[in-house]
């Protein structure tokens, strides 16, 4: 009787509830156990590897930074959006810099140079 109640009775909760979810935790415990270590060896070989040793290029980083497009929004306050994404697309087809596209639209280089700063781009105001 006692055995019929126990696993069968889903209205008293059957036992059977408890030993299904105490089975499917060792088996996640079984199958996440090594995951952990493979994951572990895995960011140590990446840190071994690839990490350590890692220097910047800043010239190839500061010449990425004069060509990124992004950098655009900055323009639009002060010339509108429709003349900022006009001077980007504009740069992008011709693979110039915004700089050089914003001169030839007509906005003094200074003025580029004062507004568009991408320090100033980090975090909001």
């Amino acid at each position: 009787m006692y055995r019929e109640i126990y696993y069968a009775r889903w209205s008293t909760g059957g036992g059977a509830i408890q030993d299904a979810l105490t089975h499917l935790i060792n088996a996640a415990e079984y199958l996440v156990g090594p995951t952990n270590r493979v994951m572990a060896d895995a960011a140590n070989s990446f840190t071994d590897n690839c990490v350590v040793g890692i220097t910047a290029r800043e010239d190839n980083i500061k010449a990425a930074l004069e060509r990124s497009l992004m950098l655009v929004t900055a323009l639009a306050p002060k010339y509108g959006y429709d003349r900022a994404a006009k001077i980007a697309k504009t740069a992008h087809k011709n693979g110039t810099t915004l700089r050089e596209e914003a001169i030839k639209d007509g906005i003094p280089a200074a003025d580029f140079d004062a507004i568009v700063r991408p320090e100033d781009m980090l975090a909001p105001k």
